[in-house]
């Protein structure tokens, strides 16, 4: 959380009175508005007609003028009932200030504010990316980016860009969506190249062809100004080189996995090998151990290097007995392939409605 400093500087526009009617900067993360400007309307301006935002609410960089000739912040204007919103385009920046222009009850106010610098917040880093390998399938579904702290959400048509092998920057390459796909914590972001131009099937396609090429090398850079949920930006780009191979058209098959089995009396994990790379997120949920009774067990998951190794920790030490791999049907590999059915599945190989099982079992034997 930060603190809001009033500047008590003179101006053209008299400084507003701290009451009740003038407008605030929401600090507290736990808001739902956090980050915006929020003013109680004065009964005279309640309700507000559509779009008269800027005429009543404008945030500047600068002092304005009398004229107000300088560009004001762009960002959108929201209402709920008696109180107005106003979100910028990007986050409030700490250590600068800014000049909130308001309306009031008579005349034409500023009330200036300062954020400051937090000494004691890190800007925040990308911690990983994955699929961590440097080679990846040409027709790659999605990705994940991982931070080191909560991050703010609907910024990444802004800072996320894809280069190509000539340094050509890729258009349109990954699935724009209007709510991002952030886990609870806002430390893990999906992104998802764009479905459109995987399919083969499909116009976008056969329009502008698959966002990844066959046998290239891609550079997938973050840049520096992403803000952390308490505003303070991502310090410097962090960088991502791949390679892409052929396209990958196989499902994922249980039946060729290595299982390792572990020998009763000990806690040594339950290892799994795989012939390929496959989803990180989906290793982490969708693979759990039984026991013979139909009991689920507890332990630890932990996903092995590349993507290509799962282990389970259990809690107790290894019984001797027949156990269950139970394996979801959605899991993937890196190309959005699950163990039913391809990503891009020709057309006279779909199966429309048809029933899948919700899960494949592998058994195995501890002794």
């Amino acid at each position: 959380m930060f603190t809001v400093l009033v500047v008590l500087s003179g101006g053209l526009f008299p400084l507003a009175a701290q009451s009740p009617t003038a407008p605030e900067l929401v600090v507290s993360k736990q808001d739902d508005q956090f980050g915006t400007v929020r003013w109680v309307l004065p009964v005279r301006h309640a309700p507000l007609a559509e779009d008269a935002g800027p005429a009543v609410l404008r945030v500047y960089t600068q002092a304005p003028g009398q004229s107000l000739d300088l560009p004001a912040v762009m960002g959108r204007y929201s209402q709920n009932r008696d109180t107005l919103f106003f979100r910028p385009r990007f986050p409030f920046l700490a250590g600068r200030t800014y000049y909130i222009w308001y309306v009031g009850n008579e005349t034409a106010q500023v009330i200036p504010v300062l954020i400051p610098q937090s000494q004691l917040v890190a800007p925040p880093t990308v911690t990983a990316i994955y699929p961590s390998a440097d080679l990846w399938p040409a027709n790659q579904l999605k990705f994940y980016i991982h931070f080191d702290q909560r991050m703010r959400a609907g910024y990444l048509t802004d800072y996320l860009q894809l280069f190509d092998d000539e340094g050509t920057e890729v258009i349109a390459p990954f699935l724009d969506m209007a709510q991002e796909l952030w886990d609870p914590e806002q430390q893990r972001l999906t992104v998802w190249f764009d479905p459109g131009r995987i399919k083969s099937l499909l116009i976008p396609n056969r329009e502008m062809g698959p966002p990844l090429r066959p046998r290239r090398t891609y550079r997938l850079v973050i840049r520096k100004g992403w803000p952390a949920a308490g505003g303070i930006p991502l310090a410097e780009d962090q960088i991502k080189v791949f390679r892409t191979g052929s396209k990958d058209s196989q499902k994922p098959d249980p039946a060729t996995w290595d299982i390792l089995c572990p020998a009763a009396g000990s806690k040594t994990p339950l290892r799994i090998h795989f012939p390929e790379a496959m989803d990180r997120a989906l290793l982490q949920s969708g693979l759990a151990v039984f026991d013979d009774q139909g009991n689920l067990l507890e332990g630890e998951i932990r996903v092995g290097p590349e993507e290509k190794s799962w282990s389970w920790h259990p809690d107790q030490t290894w019984q001797s007995g027949t156990y269950r791999l139970r394996i979801s049907t959605d899991v993937e590999d890196l190309a959005g392939n699950n163990l039913v059915r391809l990503f891009d599945a020709p057309a006279e190989t779909e199966t429309g409605n048809q029933a899948a099982p919700p899960y494949f079992e592998r058994v195995f034997t501890v002794r």
